[in-house]
């Protein structure tokens, strides 16, 4: 994921949806809290993307909605820009 959309994604935000679709679990909320504590919020991002993307088939679709569930539509609309996402997201 770009490093210009990073900083737009706050993952607490967007864990609670992910753990209701059954995309996170709560190994994954840890260390995602542990990276926000650490003042590494880029990181904690990451973490997020890369443990729910080998968890679920649909977590792309689900990541999204969880984006628009927190009211980060304009993130959604970053996501769309290929340029931003080369070699970054598998759909």
């Amino acid at each position: 994921m770009s490093d210009v959309i990073k900083p737009l994604i706050e993952p607490s935000n967007v864990t609670r949806y992910l753990w209701n679709t059954g995309v996170r679990n709560d190994a994954h909320a840890q260390l995602i809290n542990d990276a926000k504590v650490s003042g590494e919020l880029a990181n904690a991002v990451d973490i997020l993307i890369d443990r729910i993307q080998h968890r679920h088939a649909s977590w792309y679709s689900h990541f999204k909605d969880a984006l628009k569930h927190a009211d980060l539509t304009n993130v959604v609309e970053l996501l769309d820009i290929p340029q931003l996402n080369i070699g970054d997201v598998s759909l």
